[in-house]
């Protein structure tokens, strides 16, 4: 059986609290259960091969234009779809960071290469990155902010590497897979236009606690790039479930905004726990927290029914790395219990 590469795995475990994944503690919002149960309804007709309705509701939700999305059976569709469709030869990747963009470019790609993160800048990227920006390259992944250390990048840094990349045309793609846990506002969800080289990828997974359903989307005002893409993308990717849910997310603001106390209230009891017992905590600007600590400490937890996520497989980390989501205080209690044993 293969290595399992992500957090999650409660079918091959006992696990009473998953803490190797980080979906919002606070659970589908009704409106989204409410609207996956009437979808029961269209279980006899194809889904919208053109997700008309989803689009219109996630173009108001972010003020963008209709045009400029592309939607995909989660994000981990859309990363592969890039790849297939353009093959870079050469493509810049920001370690640690998500396995899925390795995943993604490494066969398709000539050349990927990686700019590790230093632990002594908390594993946040630097001004320094602008010097790997080299004319050769043909595309830049980053995340914003990243996985598995929860750092958000500098506003003003991010700006200025998308503006080089363009001068060097160097596509950019950005993952704001959790930008929604952060405090206010670093998307760059309205620069789409002024920055065509950039490719912004986000997923309602997180945010509204729905991996099952599987809804991603891109956005980018390059529409040839969304034209070329979609070609390597199946038919009625999106089910009718994913587009109902997808539509009723846009609905939910006040759950959002409710959410992002819940994470800044829990993150911070968290910190201040881990620092209590002596943990090695990494500052997080979202909802999940990277640690240090003793090796196999998920092996000991796991008897105890708790997942961490073992980040040892992620690229510039080794033993005694984990990634601690955010869950309810309950849950969080239980964790910080378990660890003074």
């Amino acid at each position: 059986m293969n290595e399992t590469i992500h957090g999650g795995d409660v079918y091959r475990n006992k696990v009473n609290i998953d803490f190797s994944v980080s979906i919002n503690p606070c659970g589908v919002p009704a409106k989204v259960k409410s609207a996956l149960n009437d979808a029961l309804d269209s279980l006899e007709k194809y889904p919208d091969i053109h997700c008309e309705k989803l689009t219109k509701a996630v173009a108001r939700m972010l003020n963008v234009e209709e045009e400029n999305f592309v939607f995909g059976n989660g994000s981990s569709e859309l990363f592969m779809a890039v790849a297939n469709t353009y093959k870079p030869k050469k493509v810049l990747i920001a370690e640690p960071s998500f396995y899925g963009y390795e995943y993604a470019f490494e066969e398709k790609s000539g050349n990927v290469i990686y700019y590790y993160l230093k632990e002594e800048d908390n594993y946040r990227l630097t001004k320094d990155f602008l010097n790997a920006l080299t004319d050769d390259l043909d595309f830049i992944i980053l995340a914003n902010p990243n996985n598995p250390t929860g750092a958000l990048i500098d506003d003003d840094l991010l700006i200025e590497i998308v503006k080089t990349a363009k001068d060097k045309n160097i596509r950019v793609i950005l993952d704001e897979c959790f930008i929604e846990f952060t405090e206010g506002y670093h998307s760059l969800v309205s620069k789409v236009d002024e920055y065509p080289n950039l490719c912004i990828i986000r997923s309602f997974t997180k945010i509204f606690a729905i991996p099952g359903v599987r809804l991603g989307y891109f956005v980018c005002s390059d529409l040839s790039f969304n034209e070329a893409v979609k070609k390597h993308l199946p038919e009625w990717n999106i089910s009718a479930f994913a587009q109902a849910a997808g539509c009723a997310c846009t609905e939910c603001e006040d759950y959002v905004e409710a959410s992002k106390t819940v994470i800044r209230n829990e993150r911070g009891y968290l910190l201040s726990e881990f620092k209590r017992l002596g943990i090695k905590a990494y500052d997080s600007d979202c909802n999940f927290i990277l640690i240090k600590d003793a090796e196999k400490l998920d092996e000991d937890l796991l008897k105890e029914q708790i997942l961490l996520r073992n980040c040892s497989n992620f690229k510039g980390l080794d033993d005694g790395y984990y990634r601690i989501a955010v869950r309810t205080h309950e849950e969080n209690c239980k964790l910080i219990e378990l660890l003074e044993k």
